[in-house]
């Protein structure tokens, strides 16, 4: 081989790699933009990150991501006065135009009348699929480990009066 063929072949592997390294953040960028979605209520967020034809496992729930965004559209806001989803610790293997991704999650919600923040540690397990050269989301199956709960404080006065978070686009995170 010449230096030439040598060269060539680098720029190729070159190419390979960074499209990996592109590939794997866009899916990473997925995940955490659906929970983005979830949390500030921005159900076209969500479903932004889904192929159309999507399947989400969620407890006893399985079925479209159509469906299971329609029932969190109401259950989010009926169940909860605050939820927080933080999707970590990525796992993502690609071959081709086909991802299988692991994220560890964890979610501190605070339900209606109950006086506790209620922490639950997980994963999301899934397949996401290239098409038309766009990654998205084709089914994930919700994984529960461990579950429990703190006391809650009077979070204004011990953060120095921080800007409360919003259920919709008036929520800073939207400001540009």
């Amino acid at each position: 081989m010449d230096r030439k063929d040598s060269f060539n072949e680098s720029i190729l592997d070159l190419q390979q790699r960074l499209r990996q390294i592109q590939d794997r953040q866009e899916i990473t960028d997925l995940l955490n933009r659906m929970a983005r979605g979830f949390d500030r209520h921005d159900f076209d967020l969500v479903l932004s990150t889904w192929h159309s034809d999507g399947i989400e496992e969620h407890g006893d729930v399985a079925g479209s991501i159509d469906d299971f965004v329609d029932r969190a559209k109401s259950y989010l806001t009926e169940s909860y006065t605050m939820h927080a989803h933080y999707v970590t610790n990525h796992v993502i293997d690609i071959e081709g135009d086909i991802a299988h991704f692991e994220a560890y999650i964890l979610a501190a919600v605070k339900r209606h009348a109950v006086a506790a923040i209620e922490l639950m540690g997980g994963r999301y397990v899934g397949r996401a699929e290239r098409r038309l050269d766009k990654w998205r989301i084709v089914h994930r199956t919700s994984v529960g480990e461990w579950g429990g709960a703190l006391a809650v404080v009077d979070w204004e006065t011990k953060t120095m009066n921080l800007r409360k978070g919003t259920w919709d686009k008036s929520d800073p995170s939207y400001q540009r």
